[in-house]
């Protein structure tokens, strides 16, 4: 299992291969890949995943890894203002620097296992990476000063974004949690800070969710739903279309524009 960025970065990197073709085998949560590769003429970039990763060659399913290695504690989205426990979150892409480092690590170290492309995937990693950082950039100046709490009905795996931006948040389950159904106690205290003045006016929910919980939120409180897409889970049509971490992350930058 395998976020659909670490799939992206290792094409972007060693752009210029070739691939026989991908199929998206998974569920909400999480999306699993396999990869048909066509002999040695296999994408660079997914050599260098599946060597930093430590796999096999062929039909490949990509791991998660990258959670276990850089990992960290935050103060979880709880109810008690005043305590709160450490929570690991393995969504370290979800904040556009982290998603940076990742690019140029990549086009570092794929330099370094093939020296023969070792100016084109650098060059890509780095053309790429600035994409990234811009957004980053603009990311920061919409955010600058943003005290609001953002509320979402849903599962939170953003706590690298919110840190990195130094924002507020409320949610109904943490990261990837199996939790479906909030208690009673949640759904009171959530819809409570939705008809606050210290929250942003929307119920934000994340891809390919049920949003079942988002839409009771939304209903009650007379609020709009909102996607803020984690960059984790690719829906076949966006995969199609060809969005990147770039693309989607330009579309919450939209949504939370119009929101803000």
């Amino acid at each position: 299992r395998c976020s659909a960025i670490l799939l992206e970065m290792g094409k972007v990197v060693g752009k210029g291969g070739g691939v026989a073709g991908v199929t998206k085998l998974g569920h909400v949560g999480h999306v699993v890949f396999h990869v048909v590769a066509k002999g040695a003429d296999v994408c660079l970039g997914f050599l260098v995943a599946f060597k930093i990763l430590q796999l096999h060659a062929g039909i490949l399913s990509l791991q998660g890894a990258l959670g276990s290695v850089i990992g960290g504690g935050f103060p979880a989205p709880d109810h008690d203002e005043e305590e709160h426990e450490d929570e690991y979150d393995e969504h370290v892409w979800t904040s556009p620097d982290n998603a940076s480092a990742i690019v140029k690590a990549l086009g570092k170290r794929a330099a370094e296992l093939f020296p023969e492309n070792a100016d084109s995937v650098t060059a890509n990693a780095d053309s790429y990476a600035g994409k990234i950082d811009e957004l980053d950039a603009k990311f920061a100046e919409l955010l600058s000063g943003e005290e609001r709490y953002f509320i979402f009905g849903d599962r939170f795996p953003l706590l690298y974004f919110f840190r990195h931006y130094g924002l507020n948040y409320y949610a109904a389950f943490p990261g990837c949690g199996s939790e479906t159904e909030p208690s009673a106690q949640t759904m009171t205290f959530l819809l409570d800070k939705l008809r606050q003045p210290d929250s942003v006016p929307a119920v934000f929910c994340i891809e390919l969710s049920s949003r079942r919980l988002g839409a009771v939120l939304a209903e009650d409180s007379g609020l709009p739903v909102v996607e803020f897409h984690t960059c984790h889970n690719i829906s076949a049509d966006d995969l199609a279309a060809g969005e990147t971490y770039v693309s989607l992350m330009e579309r919450n930058y939209e949504v939370l524009s119009d929101i803000l």
